[in-house]
């Protein structure tokens, strides 16, 4: 039997014949599916398949195409935990805010006169407690 010269002769145009079977219209139902790229293919340096790998293999892989997918697969985690520091901070920031509140304001305490402290000059106090060291400065 002699081989068809273009891919149209290949083609049966009967609808009814198992040879169909898998066509689309009149073209092979796989033609315009992705095929496989040489750059895409990965292969461990052991030889063994991906999923037989260790895991520190696999997130570090030494191939481009794996390395961009881990690549932003760290990126998301840094993401993820960054965000969710600073959520676990705005949470804190709005405790110790309402814990300030509830304990109220301090109390009010004499420092100095307006005449105790020269222009230019200082005066250190504590306030509101004995540990907390504080200074009036007077421009």
């Amino acid at each position: 039997m002699e081989e068809p010269q273009h891919a149209q002769d290949r083609i049966d145009a009967r609808i009814d014949t198992p040879q169909r079977e898998g066509l689309t219209g009149t073209a092979p139902a796989d033609l315009y599916l992705r095929g496989i790229d040489a750059d895409e293919i990965t292969r461990a340096p052991d030889g063994r398949p991906l999923d037989q790998q260790p895991k520190w293999r696999r997130d570090f892989p030494i191939d481009t195409p794996q390395d961009q997918y881990v690549a932003r697969r760290d990126f998301m985690k840094f993401m993820v935990l960054t965000s969710l520091a600073f959520t676990v901070g705005q949470f804190w920031i709005a405790a110790q805010n309402w814990l300030r509140n509830r304990r109220g304001l301090p109390g009010m305490k004499r420092i100095a006169a307006l005449a105790d402290v020269p222009v230019g000059g200082a005066v250190t106090f504590v306030y509101p407690g004995e540990t907390d060291r504080c200074i009036l400065i007077r421009p």
